[in-house]
């Protein structure tokens, strides 16, 4: 696959879907910011399952930008721990609210087009 470098209207399209699932609202009191990632969170399973789906494009977008199999390893990594340990009644809505793997993976995907291009 020829790889299709990502425009910058692309790239904030991407964060802003990061910071939907992630950082959408903050926590009263604190400095922690949750989004829809942590509310869809609190249905056991499904709602877990539905946070794949932004953090897919994210990935794929990466892919399509041409971006390294072992950075999409580790973008895929951190989805994949963000969904076992999101599964986990309690735990893994805390979890949810702190790990913020779109987030993550917007900055590998940032330093790794700024390391090739």
């Amino acid at each position: 696959m020829t790889p299709d470098p990502l425009t910058e209207e692309e790239l904030k399209r991407l964060d802003n879907i990061a910071w939907t699932m992630e950082n959408l609202l903050p926590l009263p009191g604190t400095s922690v910011r949750i989004g829809l990632d942590s509310f869809l969170g609190l249905v056991p399973v499904i709602g877990d399952l539905c946070t794949i789906v932004p953090a897919a494009y994210i990935i794929r977008a990466a892919a399509r930008a041409g971006v390294s199999r072992r950075v999409l390893i580790r973008m895929c990594l951190n989805v994949g721990v963000d969904l076992v340990v999101g599964v986990v009644p309690v735990v893994g809505d805390i979890f949810d609210a702190t790990w913020n793997a779109s987030t993550r993976n917007m900055q590998l995907l940032r330093v790794w087009l700024h390391q090739n291009q």
